[in-house]
């Protein structure tokens, strides 16, 4: 499948990543700035990866192409739309006027890529709303919140216990998919895998350079996720071919939550240090990710 205007598209996407990496999270409790939107979309989409592999184990049928156009969606919705304004306060004014929140917030979600990118594009990327896969990407991005909430406790102080509660009220809402409930308790061995990867934010990549921002590993596997998945349409791949790219763009840089970001200079000249290095990371994967990521993303 080619996209058109794909150049346009392209820029379209890559102001958006600036954006996500500006927008701060978290911010009536903590002002460090490793918790930003970029990463957000990144732990977001691994969870979701996890649980919609556990889902379809359970029976649900899974459209995995719907995955990457849903998340380019909320991405954009995030960058142009929501800010960081909480979901349940935007449908709160909403409830006010009896307006749908579901609707109206999506339908300028809709014109905003539009204005963006162009037609096609939008109503391409739009595919995905409604869908059983747009659920379990939300009840992903529900254990990725809660995560993050469990992270920054120290900081919220006396608004813990509201916070939590409702985040754990709206996880309610996905009791019913298979695999969440299990992969949403603080000590299984899912929930440590997502808290380790949660930790590549702390990781600033081309460290021995200054930038104006930092550039964190977690929040560069969304923006390569992304590439990867449109510039392997633009080839002509399959949208099948180009969703296995996406989530082989989410997940190429995890074994850094192990190793951390060793530059390639040093690993070349020692040697045999990258072989060494490249085995380790293997050994970590299979490990503590792949009993998760089944036939290392063989299977879409």
């Amino acid at each position: 499948m080619k996209i058109e205007n794909l150049t346009v598209a392209l820029d379209s996407v890559n102001e958006m990543f600036k954006r996500l990496n500006n927008l701060r999270r978290w911010t009536n409790f903590i002002t460090e700035g490793k918790y930003d939107e970029i990463s957000k979309q990144a732990l977001n989409c691994s969870i979701c990866y996890i649980l919609a592999n556990k889902a379809e184990r359970g029976g649900i049928a899974i459209q995995w192409e719907r995955f990457p156009k849903i998340a380019i969606y909320r991405a954009f919705q995030k960058a142009y739309v929501n800010y960081d304004t909480p979901e349940h306060i935007l449908k709160e004014i909403c409830d006010l006027g009896h307006i749908s929140y579901e609707k109206v917030f999506g339908d300028i979600t809709v014109e905003m890529i539009k204005e963006l990118t162009n037609e096609t594009f939008a109503n391409w990327v739009k595919e995905g709303c409604g869908t059983t896969e747009e659920r379990i990407y939300k009840a992903a991005t529900c254990i990725a919140t809660f995560l993050e909430l469990t992270e920054i406790q120290v900081n919220v102080n006396g608004d813990y216990g509201a916070k939590y509660e409702q985040i754990i009220k709206n996880m309610t809402k996905y009791y019913d998919i298979p695999g969440f409930c299990q992969i949403s308790e603080t000590k299984s061995s899912c929930f440590k895998l997502f808290n380790a990867i949660s930790k590549l934010r702390n990781r600033n990549r081309w460290a021995a350079y200054s930038y104006s921002i930092d550039c964190s590993v977690l929040g560069h596997l969304f923006d390569t996720a992304v590439f990867a998945y449109l510039i392997a349409l633009d080839k002509g791949e399959t949208e099948k071919t180009a969703t296995k790219c996406f989530f082989m763009g989410i997940f190429h840089d995890v074994p850094e939550t192990f190793t951390t970001d060793i530059p390639s200079p040093i690993k070349d000249k020692i040697p045999g240090f990258r072989k060494l290095t490249e085995q380790y990371e293997m050994q970590m994967m299979e490990k503590h990710v792949y009993s998760h990521v089944p036939a290392k993303l063989q299977m879409i």
